[in-house]
């Protein structure tokens, strides 16, 4: 899109500055007609990508305040996927400390809703959590979204290789 901003303009700069021939009004035209028309194109794109860049800085916040600054977070229509790079492995305590993590980060969430529910409009949130070791998926976890905006746990998943060591760890963090 950039490129056909400079190309167009490059264009018609040449054509408006004589270049030793003359262009005749209705090529004029068309070339400024063209040049608005990408312009109007250059500006939605902007407009769109800052509603983007809006409507997702409040899943950014939660999800930094929550997991750090190297969490990421894909949005996918009205669902939320916070993607946890580092920091967990497979171990009682990590496993542990994960859960009270994501407990605290979807009560974190709820008052953020309770506040702002326009900035956290999904109706699902999956943690995504990857092995500090490996960098393989570890764990993740969906929860689903209840009226008020606090959260259900809908489905856990384990990486089946570990499945042995951390079901059990899980399981105890639960309780």
């Amino acid at each position: 899109m950039k490129k056909r901003i400079i190309v167009l303009s490059i264009l018609i700069a040449t054509l408006l500055s004589g270049c030793g021939s003359s262009i005749s009004q209705e090529d004029y035209d068309s070339k400024v007609a063209e040049l608005e028309k990408v312009q109007k194109e250059l500006t939605e794109l902007k407009t769109q990508n800052a509603e983007k860049g809006m409507s997702e800085a409040g899943a950014k916040a939660w999800a930094t305040e929550s997991f750090g600054e190297a969490a990421q977070i894909i949005i996918h229509d009205k669902d939320l996927y916070i993607n946890v790079p580092t920091g967990f492995t497979v171990s009682e305590k990590s496993i542990e400390a994960l859960w009270t993590k994501i407990l605290s980060g979807l009560s974190l969430y709820a008052d953020y809703y309770k506040m702002n529910p326009e900035q956290l409009p999904y109706d699902s949130v999956t943690i995504i959590v990857l092995e500090e070791e490996t960098g393989l998926d570890m764990l993740s976890c969906q929860f689903l979204k209840n009226a008020d905006g606090s959260f259900t746990q809908n489905a856990a998943m384990i990486n089946i290789s570990d499945f042995n060591k951390i079901a059990p760890y899980l399981s105890k963090a639960i309780k």
